[in-house]
């Protein structure tokens, strides 16, 4: 499938899942969680936003958000909400109900300012697209590179993402700064 919009190897093996949303709100998910790139834009401004997901680190290469969509939806655009230094995506991977690639897109992302929709346009597809893969390679733009919101468009629907997994978080090093206790309070 050709696009208007490089290929990518899938990094890591470590995933980051959380259950569903209907309705997001910022404070219902750890900060920089995958979940925060889930339903309509709630990042206002650009910035290192808790509110946005972020890799575990910066910089350090190939790196992946993947989207689940429901209901399903013939699609012919991707709009990946970039809210602090864009320019990092460099595909998008579309799968159908059962899971099978519809399209594997290279993306050439050119933005520079943020907030920005980086808007990666394809062919219909022939069957609704249920996730989406959004490839990073953090080592191109220095920095947190922070998407906050992924829009699935068709020429009949459109819809935000309702569930979210990622190669990694940076959610985990606010879960390291408070330390597992035992019932005594101690470690």
């Amino acid at each position: 499938m050709s696009a208007r919009a490089s290929s990518f190897y899938e990094s890591g093996k470590f995933v980051v899942s959380s259950p569903p949303v209907t309705r997001k709100r910022c404070w219902d998910y750890p900060s920089w969680s995958p979940m925060q790139a889930t339903g309509a834009p709630d990042t206002e401004r650009a910035g290192d936003q808790t509110s946005a997901w972020a890799s575990l680190e910066t910089d350090k290469g190939l790196e992946w958000l993947e989207l689940d969509y429901a209901p399903a939806l013939v699609a012919n655009q991707v709009r990946i909400r970039e809210t602090y230094n864009p320019g990092a995506v460099t595909g998008v991977v579309l799968f159908d109900e059962q899971g099978k690639v519809l399209a594997d897109i290279p993306v050439k992302d050119t933005s520079k300012q943020a907030p920005t929709f980086l808007v990666v346009e394809f062919p219909l597809t022939p069957r609704p697209v249920a996730r989406v893969k959004v490839a990073l390679n953090t080592s191109l733009v220095p920095g947190w590179n922070e998407i906050d919101a992924v829009e699935l468009v068709g020429p009949k629907a459109r819809g935000w993402a309702t569930h979210a997994r990622a190669s990694s978080s940076y959610a985990f090093k606010s879960i390291e700064a408070f330390p597992a206790t035992t019932s005594t309070g101690s470690r």
